[in-house]
């Protein structure tokens, strides 16, 4: 749906009708434009499990309910993993051409919740992330 760097599919097409309208190479260009580019420093995440198991997390027995929280806990784990390898990078240079992964690592903050806003019983839980800018080092 999106073209290349924040460009329309059709910019080019909509850069040549502004230029032939009178309008400067620059407004042309920003005509080409999908919204404005913005740093992302972090990002907030739901995970909850899909609706028949948090009805069976909610309706079933204290043994059933600890299963299903472990294999949650564990879904979470595996999908920061994959974040971390295969996702989370940091770009710089001109238009982000350079990318390296964050020297520290990840950092999560984790809020787990038991309810939804209306009070009905949802197991699921936030999670804010973001990059470090730094390795940790266990001396400082």
């Amino acid at each position: 749906m999106f073209g290349e760097r924040g460009r329309h599919p059709y910019a080019d097409r909509i850069e040549a009708d502004r230029l032939a309208a009178g309008d400067s190479p620059k407004k042309a260009f920003k005509a080409g434009a999908l919204g404005r580019r913005v740093t992302v420093t972090g990002v907030d995440f739901v995970f909850r499990p899909q609706p028949t198991i948090y009805l069976l997390w909610a309706l079933g027995d204290e043994e059933t309910r600890q299963v299903i929280e472990a294999a949650h806990e564990y879904a979470i784990e595996r999908v920061l993993e994959w974040i971390e390898g295969e996702v989370a990078v940091i770009r710089y240079g001109k238009d982000g051409v350079y990318r390296v992964r964050p020297p520290g690592g990840l950092v999560a903050a984790r809020f787990r919740h038991y309810e939804a806003r209306s009070g009905r019983l949802l197991l699921h839980d936030h999670l804010l992330l973001s990059v470090t800018s730094c390795a940790y080092s266990p001396d400082l």
